[in-house]
This record gives C-alpha cells, structure tokens and sequence, in this order.
C-alpha cells in the first residue's frame, strides 16, 4: 500500500510529507522512488494527518459507560449522596449485579470500539 503526500512528525519531531511505503502492514520506506509502482492500495493523504495507532495505558472500560455522570464532579464526590452520585452508584451496581457475562462483553466491546475510532489501538485495561 501506498499513502501518497502523507504529512506526519517524524523520528526528529519535524512535520513533514512525504510518501509512505506499507509491506506486510509495516512502514517500508519513507519517501523513496520505487520501481515498481503497483501497489495493491494507494491512498491519497493530501488534506490528512497521519499517526501510528495510539497508546492508552491507563484504561477503565467501564467507565465508557458511565460517560457523562462524571462530568463537572469532583472525584472526591463520585459515588455520594447527591443525585449525580447515586446515578453512578446505582449504574455501576447494575454492571456488577444484575448483566450477564455476554452483556458486559458487549458493554466492553463498545468501549473498545469507541477508542479504535479515535485512534487508540493498544489499551493496558485497568477495570472488571
């Protein structure tokens, strides 16, 4: 595969671009005159940025889920009396208690799916 006029950092943090040769789904040559031009995909990259996939070492899947009831709340307060707090309480008390082993697979899945789309592509999971 060929990304033509890729723009990326490269190994010196300079933003450059250039072509990017993909074999065997790793980066081949950067930049380089090839002889034989047929490759089996060539993506114009012109009006993109390209990065490598993404690391999030610090990942709890479950709280995906929960996306919105942190908002604007101290962690301190997570999990208090208030409104919010019993929301989280009472939702994270229905993962653990009440879904199957399938559902919380399923709940997982769209977790994973969600950092894929932007970008993440290795998660150290700290969560269930």
């Amino acid at each position: 595969m060929l990304l033509k006029n890729a723009t990326f950092i490269n190994k010196n943090m300079e933003v450059i671009t250039a072509d990017i040769y993909i074999k065997e789904n790793k980066i081949s040559k950067i930049d380089c005159v090839l002889v034989n031009n047929s490759f089996s995909k060539t993506i114009d990259c012109s009006n993109y940025l390209v990065i490598p996939g993404l690391v999030n070492g610090h990942f709890h899947n479950s709280s995906t889920i929960g996306n919105g009831l942190f908002k604007d709340m101290r962690i301190e307060n997570w999990f208090d009396n208030s409104i919010q707090g019993k929301l989280q309480s009472n939702l994270f008390d229905h993962i653990e208690t009440e879904l199957s082993e399938e559902e919380i697979k399923l709940l997982f899945l769209k977790g994973y799916i969600d950092l894929i789309k932007n970008g993440i592509t290795f998660v150290c999971e700290s969560g269930l």
